[in-house]
């Protein structure tokens, strides 16, 4: 009996072990489920990063590859930019050196700029020294060719002639001869008489405007450099004042006036003149005496000056400008352009007095 209780003891403690066996070997097999578990997401996940590591080998060999070609283009770039500075530096002597070319051609610019400006004003005084001596005032005598109505008409007692005994050398005299007269009651015959004349120059019947302008333009040149000069006509009605003065109006540019010729030579002049370093500013202004009354006829039509108030304009002198003479009031107009001025000079002839 003892024994079977003693078996029977065993028998219970085999059966606890055995118990407790059989827990251990159901956690063992839920332990082996989980590390296999374990294992299938680590292989996945290993699986998944030997994919990442294949891809990031490849980045990695484009970026080596990619390394290797910016290394190339900077040392490319390193080499580029060794001879850039190098021609830099070079271009840097050479620039000094071209400013230093360049001061003195400035030096030698102003000082050919002050030889110019002092040989212009040697030649204005030369150019008017020479005027002086050839006489400030000069009077030129132009003598016109007939009309064809003065042609066809006869003079009573003969026609005078006019000689020109200087033509083709100096052109200075001028000899008026009349016919020996028809005999008087006492039977005389007065005989050829001749007068001689001597002006400064005398332009025959032939002689164009071009070549009457050729002396007046020296007066012009007078004009820029400084002087005062005063150019008109005086003769009969008829006599070829107008004609040379302005011209004709048929569009002729061989027939234009001194007036034309004078004011195209002012802005030829002054323009070349203002590259040399000289200024100008120019003025018109058109003014007429008649009946010994002075008009402005550049005025415009509601001015006073214009209309029987014409005694506001008067003559004076400026004790301020040398005793310069001006005209109280008188219209002036700035000009930039000889075509504003022919349009003056139209303006001013339909505001003319007409006999």
């Amino acid at each position: 009996a003892l024994q079977v209780r003693t078996l029977e003891g065993d028998l219970v403690c085999s059966r606890q072990k055995v118990s407790e066996l059989v827990h251990e070997t159901e956690g063992l097999k839920m332990t082996n489920e989980a590390i296999k578990k374990l294992y299938e997401q680590t292989s996945e996940s290993l699986a998944g990063a030997r994919d990442e590591v294949a891809a990031l080998k490849n980045v990695v060999s484009k970026m080596t590859q990619a390394e290797a070609v910016m290394h190339g283009q900077l040392d490319a770039t390193k080499m580029a930019l060794d001879q850039m500075t190098m021609d830099s530096v070079e271009k840097a002597g050479q620039i000094s050196h071209l400013r230093e070319e360049l001061r003195v051609s400035q030096m030698k610019i102003e000082e050919c700029e002050g030889v110019i400006r002092e040989n212009e004003s040697t030649r204005r005084r030369l150019h008017n020294t020479i005027l002086e001596l050839k006489g400030n005032i000069r009077v030129f005598c132009r003598v016109r060719p007939l009309l064809n109505t003065e042609l066809a008409t006869p003079t009573e007692g003969g026609c005078l002639t006019l000689d020109y005994p200087d033509q083709g050398s100096d052109d200075r005299k001028l000899m008026l001869s009349y016919p020996p007269s028809e005999p008087s009651v006492s039977g005389k015959v007065k005989g050829c008489v001749s007068y001689n004349f001597e002006f400064d120059r005398v332009f025959g019947p032939p002689c164009s405007q071009e070549k009457v302008f050729e002396d007046i333009s020296q007066l012009v040149q007078s004009a820029l450099d400084g002087f005062n000069v005063c150019i008109f006509a005086y003769g009969q009605t008829g006599s070829g004042k107008t004609f040379t003065m302005e011209g004709h109006e048929d569009g002729d540019y061989s027939q234009r006036g001194m007036i034309t010729r004078a004011v195209e030579q002012v802005f030829a002049c002054s323009s070349q003149l203002v590259d040399k370093g000289w200024q100008y500013q120019l003025e018109a202004s058109f003014l007429e005496i008649y009946n010994e009354t002075l008009r402005d006829l550049l005025a415009p039509p509601t001015s006073p000056s214009s209309s029987n108030q014409d005694s506001k304009l008067e003559i004076r002198m400026d004790p301020l400008k040398s005793n310069e003479v001006f005209v109280t009031n008188l219209t002036t107009v700035p000009v930039t352009s000889e075509t504003q001025v022919v349009d003056l000079l139209k303006k001013a002839a339909k505001a003319r007095a007409v006999a």
